[in-house]
């Protein structure tokens, strides 16, 4: 028997499930959402995996702690500091350092003492690169709608311009172009 979770993946129950899922089932007592909730943990119990919940995202310090910690390893520090540069406004250590440890227990970052004072570097474990992946995913359509009002095509090569540039007139009509080579092709191919 297969038992279709809402993400699409569907989990193999073998007829000899225990008793308590049938009954679920049967009385229709609990909800969907309670029944694949315990058919996931009946699952995960078996094969020993755990289940983590994704760390929330909440502000533009967490997202660029990601964002740095994504480039390289960074002691907490090193964040601060350059998350200021981004963002104009200095995160304070009361932000980074619980959110650090939050990615810590949920593994997706791990951390060892390097220096005279054992200071602590912080880096992306494979699942924190998978995770961190997925946020800038998410992260991606909000930049796309904030973008795309902004772009023009270029009208030679058609590929698309956020800033700069070059703006020509070519038979009284202005036209844009994503730089001066792609404006002189453009007129000797269509003048």
């Amino acid at each position: 028997m297969f038992i279709s979770h809402p993400s699409g993946h569907s989990i193999s129950v073998s007829i000899t499930a225990p008793v308590n899922l049938l009954l679920l089932l049967i009385f229709k007592y609990i909800s969907k959402f309670d029944i694949y909730k315990y058919v996931i943990n009946l699952y995960t119990n078996m094969v020993n995996v755990k289940i983590m919940p994704e760390v929330k995202i909440t502000n533009l310090v967490k997202f660029f702690t990601l964002l740095l910690l994504s480039e390289g390893p960074k002691h907490g520090y090193e964040i601060i500091k350059e998350a200021e540069g981004k963002i104009g406004k200095r995160p304070s250590p009361g932000q980074i350092y619980p959110f650090l440890k939050d990615l810590q227990k949920h593994k997706y970052i791990k951390s060892k003492g390097v220096g005279e004072r054992d200071k602590q570097v912080y880096f992306l474990t494979k699942e924190g690169k998978g995770f961190v992946n997925r946020v800038f995913e998410r992260f991606s359509g909000l930049i796309d709608i904030a973008i795309k009002p902004n772009l023009t095509v270029c009208t030679h090569c058609k590929c698309e311009i956020y800033k700069g540039g070059f703006k020509t007139k070519l038979k009284g009509r202005t036209m844009d172009f994503c730089c001066k080579d792609c404006a002189a092709s453009f007129g000797r191919l269509k003048i």
